[in-house]
């Protein structure tokens, strides 16, 4: 009978994961998974589970202060009727971003913070890359100019590492030749239509929903751009995303998933 036996430590079983290219993580909207998305807790939160890439979103208040807070509507956020847009930002700091109805009331007096405020708590994270979504819903409300040149002075502590994304063509050559450090492209179809877009404006970034691509094994559109897709939460799509092209996927369970097998083995040689 042939018996196998271990004798060097080279013969020792390897990690399943150690050659293993993985996707970059990006807590979108920070931890907001379980915590009320779009606040300083979410992000904080995000941050303290060594989330290194957070997106957040930005709407302007009636006065033209930049929030941040993905929605027009105030409700789904706040439980309160009404629009971001109609409201100076002293008015909504009577709001509260608590997710009440979708977090089942475990948090309260949430504020809904302005970008500023959000840029300076930043700063005390100088390895954090940020993903700032600009809605159209308020450069169509106020205007292009006056909704980057307001995110740009709120943003001006960490600017540089910056990267202003939206799915408006417009709004993004206007940020790139205002000084953004970097721009990405959010995508409503893939499609050949959109690729020439993209081909054209030639974005850093290229993000969307991994449910609007073709079905596997086709691979994403190669360019100089880097592929972010979202939104993921089960680690194994986020890696046969990553096999398919996606440097980067978007999660709200940031933690989660770095607690997760294989990211939890990141560092611990893999890729």
């Amino acid at each position: 009978m042939t018996q196998c036996v271990l004798t060097t430590a080279a013969d020792l079983p390897r990690n399943p994961f150690s050659y293993m290219k993985l996707p970059q993580l990006i807590a979108h909207r920070g931890y907001a998974s379980r915590y009320p998305e779009n606040t300083v807790l979410a992000v904080e939160t995000a941050l303290r589970s060594s989330a290194r890439y957070i997106e957040i979103d930005i709407q302007l208040s009636s006065d033209r202060v930049p929030m941040v807070f993905h929605d027009a509507d105030l409700s789904r956020i706040t439980g309160q009727p009404g629009r971001i847009m109609d409201l100076t930002a002293k008015e909504l700091s009577r709001f509260y971003a608590d997710e009440t109805q979708r977090l089942d009331g475990r948090f309260s007096n949430i504020p809904i913070p302005t970008l500023e405020a959000m840029a300076s708590h930043l700063t005390r994270w100088s390895n954090v890359v940020v993903f700032v979504e600009i809605k159209t819903e308020s450069t169509d409300f106020f205007g292009i100019p006056d909704v980057i040149n307001a995110v740009n002075r709120a943003l001006e502590p960490i600017a540089e590492r910056c990267v202003i994304i939206s799915y408006s063509v417009p709004v993004l050559q206007f940020a790139r030749t205002s000084g953004a450090a970097e721009i990405g492209l959010v995508l409503t179809t893939y499609d050949e239509e959109s690729r020439l877009v993209t081909e054209g404006l030639k974005p850093g970034y290229v993000i969307c929903n991994y449910q609007k691509l073709p079905p596997p094994p086709a691979v994403l559109w190669p360019g100089a751009w880097k592929w972010a897709l979202y939104e993921v939460t089960d680690p194994e799509l986020a890696v046969a995303l990553c096999e398919r092209g996606a440097e980067f996927v978007e999660t709200m369970a940031i933690g989660d998933m770095l607690k997760r097998p294989p990211f939890k083995t990141r560092g611990k040689g893999v890729r």
